[in-house]
């Protein structure tokens, strides 16, 4: 939620407790998660991305690399959890093959550094 954190669901829906250990007041824009038992989840906040991978119960900031701390969005490989693209409010997307611990630019033919939204396509994770 923004300025909320992240919450969790165990029971479809009908109720839902915060899920924040590590950012709890985090203006949370994106989440992405890698299948449909995804143990590795990712968030795009104000202050960076952060990684969960005890779904949620505890997560730590992910941003080595990313040069602006204003992420707005993260999509994440659907058969590899390593494998994430987070999008900036200025500084363009930024890709990590080892799940987080470091970002590399991957600006090249972007006419516009501003990335509210990013997919992976399910049947080639390359294609972003």
């Amino acid at each position: 939620t923004y300025g909320g954190g992240v919450f969790a669901s165990s029971d479809t829906a009908a109720s839902f407790a915060p899920a924040n250990g590590g950012f709890a007041g985090a203006a949370v824009r994106g989440f992405a998660a890698a299948g449909s038992a995804a143990v590795r989840l990712y968030a795009a906040t104000a202050a960076g991305v952060f990684v969960s991978t005890d779904l949620g119960v505890s997560w730590l900031q992910r941003s080595s690399g990313i040069t602006s701390w204003d992420v707005r969005c993260v999509a994440v490989g659907p058969t590899n959890a390593q494998l994430a693209f987070a999008g900036t409010a200025d500084a363009g997307v930024f890709a990590t093959a080892d799940g987080g611990v470091t970002w590399v630019a991957a600006n090249t033919g972007l006419t516009d550094l501003a990335v509210n939204a990013l997919t992976i396509d399910p049947n080639n994770p390359l294609t972003v």
